[in-house]
């Protein structure tokens, strides 16, 4: 970029990664355009509408592919519409973008590996289980062929949104909370995925770069932590298991931690400890 910061094109920046991405890269001097499927952005671009009700891009520098249907179960419920937007419609996007001269950057995730095995490098083969897993895969394939770039986040932890709030709501009104002590998370704040998509936005180097926490730590022991930062009785953490629930094992893996040495050899941006991701999120609640 020889030195100036670049102008970014924001697609999804109505979601959260997006946005705070866009913030982010706004209260820095750089020069941001943001597309959402609703209103709020400055240009509305729904993904699940024909490409040619799509509205002209303008020209960027780079483009930043954060729009997605991330929830898993509503991949499997409804595959045709989730993948117009994860598969179809970021693939026509990006396609777009290049010809036009546009560097393309995708937010992918842990979920494009079964989950199966810890610390997944960033060369390994992806080998989904769930759809939402297959749906990302997809993309980055595509993404991949164009010469884009990929970043693979584990689970971005926020303060006041998600299920943390709703937790720490239902503990400080004295009723038990049910974590599942079966399921875990590698988390990365959401301050932490933002410090990676501004690192890579701003160096034009294609690859496929990874972040997660160190350690896979279940959804009990962020409960657990809740209950005590909020003075709660700790007996209402009543850990479950996912299974109880009847609950996809597929989408529910036992691990999402992932290799984040690429970021690091690269950027210097290294692993965050899941316990420090974990109590960092949970000190910013506000029940």
């Amino acid at each position: 970029m020889n030195g100036k910061t670049p102008t970014v094109l924001v697609i999804g920046a109505g979601g959260t990664i997006g946005g705070a991405v866009a913030a982010d890269l706004r209260s820095r001097g750089w020069t941001v355009i943001t597309t959402a499927r609703k209103s709020g952005a400055d240009l509305r671009l729904d993904l699940t509408a024909p490409s040619h009700d799509w509205p002209v891009l303008p020209r960027a520098d780079v483009a930043l592919v954060a729009a997605a249907v991330a929830i898993m179960s509503e991949c499997r419920r409804d595959p045709e519409t989730s993948a117009r937007v994860n598969v179809v419609g970021t693939t026509e996007l990006a396609s777009r973008l290049v010809k036009q001269g546009t560097r393309v950057v995708y937010l992918s995730t842990n979920q494009v590996f079964d989950g199966l095995t810890a610390h997944r490098t960033a060369d390994s083969a992806p080998c989904p289980r769930n759809e939402y897993g297959r749906q990302k895969a997809a993309g980055e394939t595509a993404i991949r062929a164009m010469g884009g770039t990929v970043l693979r986040l584990s689970k971005v932890l926020e303060a006041n949104s998600g299920i943390i709030p709703g937790w720490a709501e239902t503990l400080m009104a004295g009723r038990a909370i049910q974590p599942f002590r079966d399921f875990n998370l590698a988390p990365v704040t959401l301050n932490h995925a933002v410090e990676a998509c501004r690192t890579i936005l701003a160096d034009p180097q294609d690859g496929i770069f990874q972040l997660s926490g160190d350690a896979d730590l279940p959804y009990s022991e962020m409960a657990r932590r809740l209950a005590c930062a909020l003075a709660a009785d700790p007996a209402l953490v009543q850990p479950a298991s996912f299974r109880d629930k009847g609950l996809l094992e597929e989408e529910f893996p036992p691990f999402s931690t992932m290799d984040v040495s690429g970021l690091t050899h690269r950027y210097g941006i290294t692993q965050p400890r899941s316990e420090d991701v974990m109590d960092a999120t949970i000190a910013r609640v506000h029940p």
